[in-house]
């Protein structure tokens, strides 16, 4: 990563994910990710063994989304 601390949250209908980030002015979109469906679950995040991150959030239809570096 680049050192920064994001949030990552959902949007209001739960169709897409965002991370926020502080800047000098407040706080800003870093980037939005679709979910191609509705968020049902808590999101996951693990660290993998290479220090990066693995990101998964559930869906309404039963899927589970998962997103690798």
């Amino acid at each position: 990563g680049d050192g920064i601390v994001e949030v990552i949250l959902p949007s209001q209908d739960r169709t897409h994910l965002g991370a926020i980030q502080r800047v000098s002015g407040g706080a800003e979109v870093d980037w939005r990710l679709p979910l191609e469906g509705v968020l049902s679950s808590n999101l996951s995040v693990v660290q993998l063994t290479d220090s990066s991150l693995m990101l998964t959030a559930g869906l309404n239809d039963g899927r589970l989304r998962i997103w690798l570096p």
